[in-house]
C-alpha cells in the first residue's frame, strides 16, 4: 500500500485530496476550496507556454544556479511583457476646481511697522547697550596700554 502510494503522481494526489475536501462541505470551506481551486485553475490555464519553457529549462541547463537565474528571467520577462503601462493612467489625481472667481482684489499696501526696523530695536536693547560701552571701555584700555609700553620702552 506504501508503495502504491509513492507511484502516484502530484496531479492525482491534488485530485484525491480536493475530492477528500469536497465530502465534508461545510459553508466556510465550501468557498475556501472553491476559491482555491478557481486560483489553481487560473493559475495553470494563464501560462501553459511558460511551464513548457521552465521544462525545457530544466532539461538544458544542468547547474542549478544557472538553472536558477534563467527561470527568474523568463519569469520576469513574462511578468513585464503581461503588464501595462502607467503612461497610459496619465489623469489627474484632482480634478482642479476654481470656487473663488468673483472675488474683489483684497491687497492692503499699507506699511504697519514702517518706522520699526531692527536697527532701532537693537540701538534700544539694554543688553547691546551694555555689550558697546563694554566694547569702548576695552578699547581705551588697549589703547592705554599701547602708550603705556611706548612710553616705557621709548
Amino acid at each position: 500500500m506504501a508503495s502504491a502510494s509513492k507511484e502516484k503522481t502530484p496531479q492525482e494526489t491534488k485530485k484525491e485530496e480536493s475530492s477528500v475536501v469536497e465530502e465534508k462541505p461545510t459553508k466556510k470551506t465550501t468557498t475556501s476550496v472553491v476559491s482555491k481551486q478557481k486560483k489553481v485553475k487560473s493559475k495553470e490555464t494563464i501560462k501553459p507556454k511558460l511551464a513548457k519553457v521552465m521544462a525545457k529549462v530544466d532539461e538544458k541547463v544542468k547547474n542549478p544556479l544557472k538553472n536558477l537565474q534563467l527561470k527568474n528571467l523568463i519569469k520576469m520577462d513574462a511578468m513585464v511583457e503581461d503588464q501595462l503601462s502607467l503612461d497610459v493612467y496619465n489623469v489627474a489625481f484632482y480634478a482642479p476646481k476654481d470656487i473663488y472667481l468673483e472675488q474683489l482684489n483684497l491687497i492692503d499696501n499699507r506699511l504697519i511697522y514702517a518706522d520699526k526696523t531692527l536697527a532701532s530695536y537693537t540701538d534700544n536693547d539694554i543688553i547691546g547697550i551694555k555689550a558697546r560701552k563694554l566694547g569702548i571701555i576695552n578699547n581705551k584700555k588697549q589703547q592705554i596700554l599701547i602708550e603705556l609700553e611706548a612710553l616705557k620702552n621709548g
